[in-house]
């Protein structure tokens, strides 16, 4: 080994990162009982929650894997347009993976030259399936804590991703942070969850989430009738546990432009989205918005047309009566929807 873990850590900061921690793999164990809560709480999201277990032992997947590096990236430094606060998640506007010329896909590709350079073996969460339990090791690290509404919080609130890097070799750097926990008696995240899925501190039904329920959900399927109207004015994501929670207050700087935000905000209206062909959205949306794929941008008009319903105005009205004849039946079912709660 020719690194030593300060130079680690202090690579990742001299590259922006907020914060970097590492852990060895037995850090991991006692994620397994986080799990088995969670699936205790909410025994019918059994077969979605089991799949993490196999983070608790990743040197199971890969022999080599020894230690795990978590580096935490601030977001809340962005200028968010007004007309998306409430419609788009913010960590999803300024998702750095999806915009090579940002300073933050920068960094990462830097960090990983650096690691390679220094025959550190690695294997780096992917978009589509990560490659560890990035919260919990970022916990075991010292970086950051989990708070009440289940996000992960440094000093720059929870407005930061985190990036996880298995390596081969046996590393630990563990650092100390000065957070204060949650008070008892607040419950301000709790209330703001309008779907309820957040029912009670450090636990969340992901399947009633809103933000789980606009890009995801069962193939094929609205979100529940009785939860359409709660999911507010949201299309992708949600913020209202975080917008809500005092320890987030100041935390956000709008100090920095993010990379094509404006150009695509043009998009993201509801009259657009409505009218605009698949192939228009598909070309514009999918490649910032992927957890919605090119199979599935039917979905960007199906939370269009529930927003005009949680919002409705008579703006609204021609839009919703073309989309009874969209080409999806789903499309269709929702503007039906629509139109009986407007009527």
């Amino acid at each position: 080994m020719n690194i030593t873990v300060k130079e680690i850590h202090d690579k990742a900061i001299e590259l922006g990162y907020a914060a970097c921690g590492i852990v060895k793999t037995d850090a991991m164990r006692g994620y397994e009982n986080m799990i088995n809560k969670r699936i205790e709480k909410f025994p019918f999201t059994k077969s979605y929650n089991s799949y993490f277990l196999k983070f608790v032992k990743p040197e199971e997947t890969e022999p080599w894997v020894k230690s795990i590096i978590v580096c935490a990236g601030r977001y809340g430094k962005y200028k968010i347009p007004e007309e998306l606060h409430g419609r788009i998640a913010k960590y999803y506007l300024t998702d750095y993976r999806v915009v090579a010329e940002s300073e933050e896909n920068k960094a990462a590709s830097l960090f990983d030259e650096y690691l390679t350079e220094h025959s550190v073996k690695f294997k780096k969460d992917t978009w589509t399936g990560g490659s560890s339990a990035g919260k919990y090791a970022a916990v075991k690290s010292g970086i950051g804590i989990v708070r009440k509404n289940n996000l992960f919080y440094t000093e720059y609130g929870s407005w930061v991703w985190l990036e996880t890097w298995l390596i081969d070799q046996e590393m630990e750097y563990i650092c100390k942070n000065n957070l204060p926990p949650c008070p008892d008696d607040c419950t301000k995240c709790i209330d703001a969850c309008a779907t309820g899925s957040l029912a009670e501190p450090y636990q969340i039904n992901a399947f009633t989430c809103t933000s789980s329920m606009s890009y995801g959900g069962l193939p094929n399927t609205l979100p529940p009738e009785e939860l359409r109207l709660k999911m507010k004015g949201w299309l992708y994501g949600c913020d209202d546990c975080q917008d809500c929670c005092p320890m987030n207050k100041g935390c956000w700087t709008s100090e920095e432009n993010f990379p094509g935000l404006e150009e695509l905000s043009k998009y993201l209206t509801l009259e657009q989205i409505c009218t605009l062909a698949d192939e228009t959205l598909e070309s514009k949306l999918s490649p910032v918005f992927f957890y919605i794929g090119h199979d599935k941008i039917w979905k960007w008009k199906v939370h269009a047309l529930r927003v005009m319903a949680y919002q409705y105005e008579p703006k609204y009205l021609p839009y919703i009566e073309q989309a009874l004849n969209d080409k999806n039946e789903l499309v269709r079912e929702m503007a039906k929807w629509v139109m009986e709660q407007i009527t």
